[in-house]
């Protein structure tokens, strides 16, 4: 069964979902009454569409609009992302859509190809941690991915799996010489390393020995208080792991009532892809007077993809809704009564959670 991650970084979230809102808001071409419509229409979307709001001969199809993001969220997108390809679904979709209000493409099939680096995690990704350094002894506590754990966006892979010691670093390992001389001790052997506090996570209070430890550490488990995916371009030589607090965590030195995980098994299929080929997609409606000048309304429609073979991220709010809109706006200004004066290009980016990649790419071209 395919299970839908988390994905909560407010200010993504909060500026796709205004850009939508203000292009709406203030892209007025000349045409009477269309700034009440779109105020109007910013009003729907900041309450949010009904299962009874039923479009008029000028305003944009809110039940259509909701299909549109149900189906760019679906789990056949795959999270429009890099695993299995999901990114190409969705801009066959989109094209499709494109095509069928005849909008002029702006570059052949509306398609303006590019290539990225990526690093990907398409099979394994399970965490399992336990409170006895003999697990048949104990019981094993599994985490869910996409729920209360993901990948680092850099981490490197052990489809293999990992199974070894827990060692726990936090600011108080830092800033105790007994308890540092016992992390440097346990960390001269294999094991993974739960880095526990916010403090100690910054390379700026890790001395030069903590840092080489991290590194060549079996995998290092950071505890952070929401999880938050991005992608990258490049691979640590480490397995990276983010955590939601639990009380398996929660370690007190030299204590017999200590509820923390003492052993844990990592298991991460990790693929950094090079010259992986995606695209924007390009559409025009041209101008009935000025063809020749632009207003341009862009929206993503990349998202995270997939962590694992059974967890995808959605993307509905990140960016599907704002597709929907500029779909919407497209099909109005298709229509022959909505001619605008000038020409009204739409531009759909590709790559835009790995680093604004598809925008930038397509001002330098």
């Amino acid at each position: 069964a395919m299970h839908a991650g988390r994905h909560a970084e407010w200010s993504d979230l909060l500026a796709d979902s205004l850009g939508t809102v203000l292009a709406l808001l203030f892209l007025n071409l000349g045409q009477s009454g269309y700034r009440r419509l779109t105020a109007a229409t910013a009003a729907l979307l900041l309450a949010g569409p009904t299962a009874h709001a039923q479009p008029t001969a000028d305003a944009p199809d809110l039940i259509r609009a909701r299909h549109t993001i149900e189906a760019l969220a679906a789990p056949a997108m795959h999270g429009r992302g890099y695993v299995q390809q999901g990114e190409h679904v969705a801009a066959a979709y989109l094209r499709g859509r494109l095509q069928a209000l005849s909008l002029k493409p702006l570059a052949p099939d509306y398609t303006q190809s590019f290539t990225l680096d990526v690093n990907t995690f398409p099979g394994e990704a399970s965490l399992q941690l336990s409170r006895s350094r003999w697990p048949q002894f104990g019981k094993q506590y599994t985490l869910q991915v996409g729920r209360d754990f993901i990948a680092a966006p850099n981490s490197a892979g052990s489809s293999e799996g990992i199974y070894q010691p827990v060692c726990y670093l936090d600011s108080a390992t830092l800033t105790t010489p007994a308890r540092l001389a016992y992390f440097l001790q346990f960390t001269h052997h294999p094991c993974i390393v739960i880095v526990a506090d916010h403090y100690a996570q910054q390379p700026t209070h890790q001395p030069a020995i903590v840092s080489a430890r991290l590194d060549s550490a079996a995998a290092v488990i950071s505890v952070v208080p929401k999880l938050t995916a991005s992608l990258a371009p490049q691979q640590s030589p480490t397995v990276q792991l983010q955590v939601l607090p639990n009380s398996l965590f929660n370690f007190t030195p030299n204590s017999l009532a200590s509820t923390a995980a003492i052993a844990g098994r990592v298991r991460l299929d990790a693929q950094l892809i090079h010259d992986y080929q995606t695209q924007n997609l390009a559409a025009v409606a041209r101008g009935r007077t000025q063809p020749d000048s632009f207003v341009v309304v862009t929206a993503h429609y990349d998202h995270l993809g997939m962590m694992g073979k059974n967890t995808y991220f959605p993307g509905a709010n990140d960016n599907a809704s704002g597709v929907a809109l500029l779909l919407e706006l497209a099909a109005h200004y298709a229509r022959p009564e909505n001619q605008p004066a000038c020409s009204v290009a739409f531009l759909l980016f590709g790559a835009e959670e790995a680093g604004l990649l598809g925008s930038s790419y397509f001002v330098q071209h």
